[in-house]
C-alpha cells in the first residue's frame, strides 16, 4: 500500500471534515485526489463513494 491508503479511515474522516466545511461532493473528491488519497486500486475516490460515506455518517 502506498502513502495515505494505509489508514483506511483517514480518507472518510477527511471527507466528512470537508463536507462540514461546506465542500460539495465533487469538490471533496477533487481535494482528496489533490491530497493523495486513493482507493485500494490506487484510483481517486468517486463522488458516489463520498456521497455514501457522508450519508452513512449521518
Amino acid at each position: 500500500m502506498s502513502g495515505k491508503d494505509s489508514h483506511p479511515k483517514l480518507h472518510k474522516q477527511r471527507a466528512l471534515e470537508l463536507y462540514q466545511d461546506g465542500f460539495s461532493y465533487k469538490d471533496i473528491a477533487e481535494k482528496l485526489k489533490f491530497e493523495g488519497y486513493r482507493n485500494r486500486k490506487n484510483n481517486p475516490f468517486s463522488i458516489n463513494s463520498i456521497r455514501k460515506w457522508i450519508k452513512d455518517s449521518s
